[in-house]
């Protein structure tokens, strides 16, 4: 696996909710959805880029109605699942075509391969364009995705997820949470939460439905994260966690998003899952308040 790709599992995945308008047919809980993030979250920018990342062909999308779009996944991901359930009447736009008016929902600038770096990504940066409320989803279980199990198979658990790899993680994640609650010290006229991707993504937690949690449901070849081009995949693609060797099937990004969105345990999100986050008025203050009090 190239180091670019690499990094991919390696992401900081931030959702923002901004602006002050509504339109269309119906009104979504938050005026516009920006999202940032890595392949979990790419909706087929990396298409229009010119970086090595690409899942713009079959069996990728064979559950999604336009079917190969350049999700990393067999239809849709957890950014699509956020803006269902923030009630969009369509997906969150890529940037790669359109103009303003494609635009007014917001737009995913996932992309495949982005880092967790300050060149790749600035929680400040974002506040100073503008940005006034931004979810932080901390690093899911790495050491748990089929290709870093075969990577590793020196380095297992008893939950046969690579040991080393996921307490990294869980190391990353404090400081993460940590950096929310500085940041809602620090500006007050704004609203920052982490979402707890490590506990949502655990085998007592999100995995309990699904049969499949260690296995790739496309065909992938030894040590490597991408589905082989044209393989047939496994049917019962809604009992596996896993799409192909990092990437999650549309079943289990669905079961995620629902989590991130309202939290089914205090460890969820903190202090706010995306519902709350989406009806919070920025001078409501004691919301913050009693909530980082509870937490």
């Amino acid at each position: 696996m190239e180091s670019s790709e690499l990094k991919a599992l390696w992401v900081l995945s931030v959702v923002l909710l901004l602006s002050n308008w509504t339109h269309g047919k119906r009104v979504p809980q938050a005026p516009c959805y920006f999202v940032y993030g890595d392949s979990l979250f790419d909706n087929g920018n990396n298409n229009y880029l010119n970086t090595a990342p690409k899942v713009n062909y079959l069996p990728y999308g064979i559950d999604f109605d336009s079917g190969a779009s350049g999700r990393c996944s067999n239809g849709l991901n957890i950014a699509d699942t956020i803006a269902e359930q923030l009630g969009f009447d369509s997906y969150i736009t890529h940037f790669g075509v359109g103009g303003c008016t494609s635009f007014l929902d917001g737009v995913n600038y996932g992309s495949s391969g982005a880092g967790i770096l300050d060149i790749t990504g600035s929680k400040s940066s974002l506040y100073q364009t503008g940005a006034r409320k931004i979810a932080l989803f901390g690093l899911i279980r790495v050491g748990c995705m089929p290709y870093n199990i075969q990577k590793n198979m020196d380095k297992l658990d008893a939950s046969s997820c690579a040991y080393e790899l996921n307490n990294d993680v869980q190391i990353f994640n404090g400081k993460l949470r940590n950096l929310v609650e500085k940041l809602n010290n620090k500006h007050s006229d704004a609203r920052f939460t982490y979402i707890n991707s490590y506990e949502i993504d655990s085998d007592n937690q999100t995995n309990k439905g699904f049969t499949y949690t260690r296995e790739s449901c496309c065909l992938v070849e030894p040590r490597t994260v991408p589905c082989k081009s044209l393989s047939v995949p496994c049917s019962n693609r809604d009992e596996y966690v896993y799409w192909d060797g990092a990437h999650f099937t549309e079943a289990k990004a669905r079961a995620f998003g629902k989590r991130a969105y309202k939290r089914q345990s205090p460890t969820d999100a903190y202090p706010y899952d995306i519902s709350e986050l989406a009806k919070l008025k920025l001078d409501d203050s004691d919301a913050y308040n009693i909530n980082h009090a509870e937490l």
